[in-house]
């Protein structure tokens, strides 16, 4: 339920579920721990205004990586229990599209989660790309 800037949930049944904010599947880059829906009891589960507040640190560049927006449901199993989410039994994944529009909004001019101190270019010969393709064409004509 979307109440104010925040969407809130309820578990009304036996069935444990757990919840996380995190960046998309495949990467382990969860916002914050895995929680227990309390059973009964409406628990708030992500706030936009705290997107947009770390969405608007990320483009003024002041935050290193985009702000999670990806809400992960876990039914009868822990999240965070050392396996990929993509292993759980039932996953449901919400995605508010508004942040995503926002955050390729952002990307579009030019902000970016890349760290380009961390990254290192290097050749991996000294010759030229056409000294190496000939070569290697040299070396297919040569009988074996």
């Amino acid at each position: 339920e979307l109440r104010g800037p925040q969407l809130w949930a309820r578990r009304m049944g036996k069935c444990k579920v757990y919840w996380e904010v995190g960046g998309p599947l495949g990467s382990a880059s969860p916002a914050g721990p895995a929680c227990l829906l309390p059973r009964n009891c409406d628990t708030p589960i992500f706030d936009f205004s705290a997107f947009f507040r770390e969405l608007v640190e990320f483009r003024e560049r002041r935050r290193r990586g985009s702000p999670h927006y990806t809400i992960y449901l876990g039914f009868g199993q822990d999240l965070s229990a050392g396996r990929p989410k993509e292993k759980s039994l039932i996953l449901v994944k919400l995605e508010p599209w508004l942040c995503r529009a926002y955050l390729e909004d952002v990307q579009r001019e030019g902000v970016s989660s890349l760290d380009s101190g961390s990254l290192s270019l290097c050749l991996s010969s000294a010759n030229s790309l056409y000294d190496d393709i000939e070569h290697f064409l040299m070396e297919l004509q040569q009988p074996a």
